[in-house]
C-alpha cells in the first residue's frame, strides 16, 4: 500500500469543505454552481462542472491552480488536499468556527464561565470521556496531530 492509499479521497475532502461552508451559512448544502459563482466573484475562474466532478470523485487529478482557488474560497491551504493531519486540524477549526457563528459555542462558554473551578473540571472531564467514546477508544487529545 502506498502512502497515498491512506490519504482521504479528494472528493471526500471537498465535500467536507462544502458541507462546513454551507453549515457556516446556515444552510444544508451548496451547489457546485454556487461555489463556482462565489469563486468567480472573488476573481477566480473555475467551472461548476469542474467542482461537480471533484466533489463526486469523477475528477481525481486537478490542477494545482484549481486546488488553490478552492483552498482560497474555503479558507484552507492547498496542503489541506494532500496532508490528512493538516486536513483533520483544519476541519476541527472550521467546525469550531461554525459553532461560534451559530451561537452554540458562545452560549456554552458563557455558562461554563459561571461554574466554579471544580464544576469546570467536571465538564472538561465529561467532554474528554465523550470524545474517547466517539473515537472508539482512541486517544483523548482531539487537538493533537496523529
Amino acid at each position: 500500500m502506498t502512502p497515498s492509499d491512506d490519504r482521504r479521497p479528494l472528493a471526500e475532502s471537498i465535500q467536507a469543505l462544502i458541507h462546513l461552508r454551507a453549515q457556516m451559512e446556515g444552510r444544508d448544502d451548496l451547489s457546485s454552481q454556487e461555489v463556482a459563482n462565489a469563486i468567480r466573484e472573488s476573481g477566480g475562474n473555475i467551472s461548476h462542472t469542474t467542482i461537480w466532478k471533484l466533489r463526486t470523485g469523477q475528477e481525481k487529478n486537478p490542477r494545482v491552480e484549481t486546488l488553490s482557488l478552492l483552498g482560497s474560497y474555503f479558507g484552507v491551504s492547498v496542503k489541506y488536499f494532500f496532508d490528512d493531519r493538516y486536513a483533520d486540524n483544519a476541519d476541527r477549526q472550521l467546525r469550531l468556527l461554525a459553532a461560534m457563528r451559530d451561537g452554540t459555542l458562545l452560549g456554552v462558554a458563557a455558562r461554563f464561565g459561571e461554574l466554579s473551578p471544580a464544576g469546570q473540571h467536571t465538564i472538561a472531564s465529561v467532554i474528554e470521556q465523550v470524545l474517547h467514546q466517539e473515537r472508539g477508544g482512541e486517544g483523548p487529545d482531539g487537538w493533537s496531530e496523529r
